[in-house]
């Protein structure tokens, strides 16, 4: 190499080479950089020295698992590196329009936008592994697209979220009443994602709701949320 030769700081990348991952019953061979450019946890773990037997991710019989992550989490995370850093994460998808008012003065009600339920779970997938191995770019970034979906994004896997990341709490009060406030009660499936205790208080909630809107003095109808309901127990 000439003395007058440099190497760039920015883009002579590392020869880190490919890993191996173990998520479920399968074997992912991608790009170590993504993972060490993004997340400090990764980024740590490749930075330790070889051990004698050979570091994790170098082979089929020896890979990175990932015991805690599912094949949809992964994957969602794969799809974002080889192709979302390039596309908007919700192109196409309709965002939620600010609620107008009447001529009246008086707020009307959102007009509720359809999201196509692969993309609110692939939007899931992808946060919740993200806030796990400190992907904090990409946290952050997810998590403005599902702010922007507002009323159109299912409120269950919301209140999942932010119950387990303190991160997330500001999301359980609107998602919480999006549950109350709705024409539909809870289903079976969602009762079951809720658990009996916290499904218990929303239906009572509901009810406070119907018997409040049936009240002219009641005022305003947004239910506080429970103190218990956030509570890792009432699972």
């Amino acid at each position: 190499m000439s003395s007058q030769t440099m190497r760039s700081q920015k883009y002579y990348l590392p020869d880190n080479g490919m890993a191996i991952f173990k998520v479920e019953d399968n074997l992912y061979k991608v790009h170590r950089y993504f993972f060490i450019q993004e997340s400090s946890v990764f980024q740590t773990m490749f930075d330790c020295p070889n051990p004698v037997q050979g570091q994790d991710g170098e082979s089929d019989t020896q890979p990175i698992h990932l015991p805690e992550v599912t094949r949809a989490e992964f994957e969602a995370l794969l799809d974002f590196f080889y192709d979302g850093m390039f596309n908007p994460l919700l192109k196409g998808v309709p965002m939620e329009q600010p609620v107008p008012f009447n001529f009246l003065g008086t707020q009307q009600q959102p007009r509720l936008q359809h999201v196509d339920v692969a993309i609110q779970k692939k939007l899931i997938s992808l946060l919740s592994i993200s806030l796990r191995f400190a992907f904090d770019r990409l946290t952050k970034e997810v998590i403005t697209a599902i702010d922007s979906l507002g009323s159109g994004m299912d409120p269950i896997p919301k209140i999942q979220l932010a119950l387990k990341h303190e991160t997330l709490r500001n999301w359980v009060p609107p998602a919480f009443n999006a549950l109350v406030s709705r024409s539909l009660p809870l289903t079976g499936d969602e009762m079951k994602a809720l658990g009996p205790t916290r499904s218990s208080m929303i239906c009572s909630q509901r009810e406070k709701g119907r018997i409040g809107l049936r009240d002219p003095n009641s005022g305003n109808t947004t239910m506080a949320v429970p103190p218990e309901f956030y509570d890792a127990s009432s699972f």
